[in-house]
């Protein structure tokens, strides 16, 4: 999930860095926002798998900190996808 997170952030830089609508002729910002959102759907498949895979786990210690650590994850991933909005909205706005 880190390496997903990290991947979608990444992608709203490079989309920060072609908002500039006269490098920004092609939709550039907006094909890395839409990458952004794909790496942070992928993100949501990987938390349901490891959640499914934490009812296995008998340890109680071991699925409450991992339940916490992963629904931080899937909040930062959130606020990825709502930059990613942004992006997509200020574009919409410049045309």
């Amino acid at each position: 999930m880190a390496v997903l997170l990290s991947e979608g952030v990444g992608h709203i830089r490079v989309a920060f860095d072609r908002l500039d609508g006269r490098r920004d002729r092609h939709g550039l910002a907006t094909d890395a926002a839409d990458a952004a959102v794909k790496s942070q759907r992928q993100l949501e498949r990987v938390y349901r798998r490891a959640m499914g895979d934490l009812l296995e786990v008998s340890d109680i210690r071991i699925v409450i900190g991992c339940r916490e650590l992963y629904r931080r994850m899937t909040a930062m991933s959130d606020d990825v996808v709502s930059v990613a909005d942004r992006v997509w909205y200020s574009r919409v706005e410049e045309t």
